[in-house]
């Protein structure tokens, strides 16, 4: 989470540290000047939904995998718990044999 919020970080103060250095040295009109700039901001925006849409990508294929994982740990103690409560009831059913002779 941390690398993302870096590397958005990082894109937003390069796109205005660009635009400002172009501000700056450009020798163009008002109007192109605001044509580019417009365009550099619909790339960076651009570039950072892709950035978005993959991330969350990654996410939602590591959810899967979490919930494919607990799912699998749940059905283990499932049958865990029953061969339990089954070595119990087999233990009783022993003990009230011997008590009962």
């Amino acid at each position: 989470m941390n690398k993302i919020v870096n590397f958005m970080f990082g894109m937003i103060l390069g796109a205005v540290v660009g635009a400002s250095i172009a501000i700056l040295l450009a020798p163009s009109s008002g109007e192109e000047l605001r044509g580019k700039i417009q365009g550099e901001v619909e790339r960076v925006r651009d570039e950072m939904q892709l950035a978005a849409e993959t991330r969350r990508a990654e996410l939602e294929q590591q959810l899967a995998q979490l919930q494919s994982k607990i799912n699998m740990l749940s059905n283990e103690i499932t049958i865990l718990t029953n061969k339990y409560q089954e070595g119990t009831k087999i233990t009783i059913r022993r003990t009230f044999k011997r008590a009962s002779r």
